[in-house]
């Protein structure tokens, strides 16, 4: 007698969804940890990777005396890895922190920093004067005064500069 067919029936398969729940990955490039110069002007340089795309970055500083979002670009809306730059001049000497923070695109995003602040110090960068007369001479007493100021700023930046006489 023969067998009759085997048949074989399975349950139909659910799709699981698995959620992104990781941060971007952030990698500070410049300036370097710990970095020291005499600039007044920065670019701040990251590069940002996420597997379901990026839809930000945010430069964060202390520079103006607190933790604070500075710039953020934000046109980067879906590119998987990017390099960012953010510039900021002026700054005054002193030691500063700096991060990015970014935020993926998944259907919850993800966001988060670097793990390390960078630091960055600037030095001294006050105009070099090399000499001082006037164009017209001041008067101080029985005597006559004359100033001229010749200075180079590498920034590039100095508003004014400012000379005060003083007396013994």
């Amino acid at each position: 007698r023969p067998k009759p067919p085997t048949m074989t029936v399975s349950a139909p398969q659910a799709n699981t969804a698995v959620a992104d729940t990781t941060a971007p990955v952030i990698t500070l490039n410049n300036p370097a940890n710990n970095t020291q110069n005499t600039s007044r002007s920065h670019v701040f340089r990251a590069t940002i990777s996420d597997a379901t795309g990026i839809t930000n970055a945010t430069l964060y500083h202390n520079i103006s005396g607190s933790w604070t979002a500075n710039q953020t670009n934000s046109t980067i809306n879906g590119n998987n890895s990017v390099n960012v730059s953010f510039s900021i001049a002026r700054i005054l000497p002193g030691r500063y922190l700096w991060n990015v923070r970014s935020c993926d695109n998944a259907s919850t995003p993800n966001c988060g920093f670097q793990t390390l602040n960078f630091t960055f110090t600037v030095t001294n960068n006050i105009p070099d004067i090399s000499a001082l007369t006037t164009p017209d001479p001041i008067p101080f007493g029985n005597h006559t005064i004359n100033i001229s100021t010749n200075y180079t700023d590498s920034d590039a930046d100095a508003d004014q500069i400012q000379t005060r006489p003083e007396a013994d």
